[in-house]
């Protein structure tokens, strides 16, 4: 478990100390920025094009209008049949207790919840899954943020 959490608590923050640590983050930010903005963004917008079945520049600016071309999108097809085998499948959640005052009476319950709670309608689950999924065979890379809130319903 990380010392500091939220807020500063007491300890050694010297101001250069800090400033160093500061410094260094945003020199990794912005190298991470640059690399991003020249490399990864062209390979992304050139992985959509292909989706979309626009990648030969013809298909986008043909000289003659009458001339044929025939563009078999493969991307376009095998993304949209992996999607649904990938998110449509039910998985089943695995829990094990790892710390020292967890149970496996516990962990048992909370894998029973999780299985329960993944095809209910409610949780969404599945639709993010899909969009992160459409994401990282387009393009890569597929985030999806996961966040629950447990709150209690009156009357239960």
């Amino acid at each position: 478990m990380p010392r500091v959490i939220g807020t500063l608590v007491e300890g050694d923050y010297s101001s250069e100390k800090w400033t160093d640590a500061v410094r260094y983050a945003r020199q990794m930010l912005q190298i991470a920025q640059q690399q991003r903005m020249l490399k990864r963004e062209e390979k992304w917008r050139q992985s959509e094009q292909q989706y979309q079945g626009e990648q030969w520049a013809t298909t986008r600016n043909v000289q003659d209008p009458t001339a044929d071309l025939v563009v078999v999108n493969i991307s376009f097809s095998t993304v949209n049949t992996i999607v649904p085998y990938i998110a449509g499948s039910d998985p089943s959640f695995v829990v094990t207790p790892w710390s020292v005052d967890a149970t496996l009476t516990g962990a048992r319950a909370q894998e029973t919840w999780l299985n329960r709670w993944w095809t209910s309608l409610d949780s969404g689950a599945m639709p993010t899954v899909q969009d992160s999924a459409m994401d990282s065979l387009i393009y890569g890379d597929g985030y999806a943020k996961v966040s629950y809130e447990l709150s209690d319903k009156e009357g239960s």
